[in-house]
């Protein structure tokens, strides 16, 4: 493609499934390649057992860490990675819903990217679940014997309700498009007319399909506040862990939630754009308005942040004080500081940029900054987690570090969401047609 070529027809959209140069095969080989050392990894953990990570409450640690060296989270990436992908996926899909319910047309070019989003990060935070439990078949458990005293079991069900919608919404907005690409591409004619069952594209179909639309879009909002708040209340309703029994924690965990996923629905959306020249498509102004919802999401999550190491440094209870200490003076703090400054401190800079003017705003410094964000929300989480884990109310367990095993384990689920989308962009358009249309 020549250089400054504009991409402003339909048939543009639709090269991400009509071209496949060298570089997409040696990015898929790569991809493979890693998922199989994934794979060869989670083999080993389940003939071998957990023992194999570097997690445990017990102080007769492996002998990687050297004699009499206490190891004591029962919790570690795994769980991390569990919130993560939570995050990553509720606000994906709620970004398209809110695009249709406000009728923001200018953003419709990045709904299905968030809708994608959400439904390959879903099923990554349920294998994140799976890996944690060491063997899958005990996972049966909660669907036998689970209460619904039990937040564990909120989670489940509003997970599901989410990933059933979610699936549903995505499907329905797709719709047209199959039965439009059945037309386009005669080789898979046959595939794209079984998947549109029997879709006629009349004007009262596409109309009922509106209808449906606009009232799962208006469910799936709140669905994905009750999601993550349920996932907040695995540790907020625990009093027996410093620095985990809040009232804040569900909003905490909401608004962490949204940066995460507007963050990455500006990293796809500036990769789809830089891939396939599409800057009539996805203009700086779309960039723009996704940057500055980041920005003000990522504002209220540092005042939330604040306020919380703030009443913990003034007033907490000696266990609260004991995690604080041990994330702000012992071992985490290397970690904890550099999440601070680099990972949330940097990109605040860059996105405040475009406050003092548009000429401010630069693309690809916000992408550097999207994706800075999202490994610092990981670390976020990671921090929630395990000091709180090595910090019970009366004593200290050590220290926990991550095996490699457990680390391409939990790379793993990158690689394979990766290769979902793939998967996805090669079969169906990232963008509905309906764009270029008018």
């Amino acid at each position: 493609m020549k250089k400054g070529y504009k991409v402003t027809t339909e048939d543009s959209i639709l090269q991400s499934l009509t071209r496949t140069g060298t570089a997409f095969y040696v990015f898929v080989f790569t991809l493979l390649v890693l998922t199989a050392e994934f794979l060869y990894a989670w083999y080993t953990q389940l003939t071998t057992g957990l023992i194999v990570t570097g997690m445990r409450s017990i102080y007769n640690a492996p002998n990687y860490m050297g004699p009499n060296v206490a190891v004591g989270s029962p919790w570690g990436i795994y769980i991390t990675n569990f919130i993560f992908w939570i995050g990553i996926s509720h606000a994906g899909i709620a970004i398209s819903a809110s695009v249709r319910l406000m009728d923001l047309k200018k953003y419709k070019v990045v709904a299905r990217m968030a809708e994608v989003l959400t439904l390959v990060a879903l099923p990554m935070a349920g294998l994140s679940i799976i890996f944690d439990q060491g063997r899958p078949d005990r996972i049966v458990n909660l669907l036998i014997y689970g209460r619904f005293q039990s937040p564990m079991l909120w989670d489940l069900t509003a997970i599901t309700t989410y990933f059933i919608g979610t699936i549903v919404y995505l499907y329905l907005s797709l719709r047209g498009d199959i039965d439009e690409l059945a037309r386009k591409l005669p080789r898979r004619e046959r595939f794209y007319k079984r998947l549109a069952m029997n879709y006629q594209g009349t004007e009262t179909e596409k109309e009922k399909h509106n209808q449906t639309l606009w009232w799962l879009a208006l469910a799936i909002v709140p669905i994905m506040v009750t999601v993550h708040s349920v996932v907040s209340f695995v540790f907020g309703l625990m009093i027996a862990r410093g620095q985990w029994y809040s009232t804040i924690f569900a909003i905490y965990f909401v608004v962490g939630a949204i940066v995460s996923g507007v963050a990455a629905v500006y990293s796809l959306a500036w990769i789809f754009r830089w891939l396939y020249k599409w800057d009539s498509l996805i203009t700086d102004e779309v960039l723009r308005g996704i940057s500055w919802a980041l920005r003000n999401v990522l504002i209220i999550y540092i005042y939330l942040w604040i306020a919380e190491e703030l009443t913990t440094r003034y007033m907490g209870s000696s266990s609260d004080l004991r995690v604080s200490d041990y994330l702000w003076f012992g071992p985490y703090a290397p970690i904890f500081w550099t999440m601070a400054i680099v990972g949330f401190g940097i990109p605040a800079l860059i996105l405040l940029q475009p406050v003092f003017g548009k000429r401010h705003f630069n693309p690809a410094l916000t992408f550097a900054a999207s994706i800075i964000l999202n490994v610092a929300l990981w670390v976020k989480r990671f921090t929630i987690i395990v000091p709180s884990l090595l910090n019970p109310p009366l004593y200290q367990t050590g220290v926990y570090v991550p095996t490699l095993t457990e680390v391409s384990i939990m790379l793993g689920t990158f690689w394979l969401a990766t290769l979902l989308y793939i998967a996805f962009i090669k079969l169906f358009p990232i963008i509905d047609l309906d764009v270029v249309k008018g």
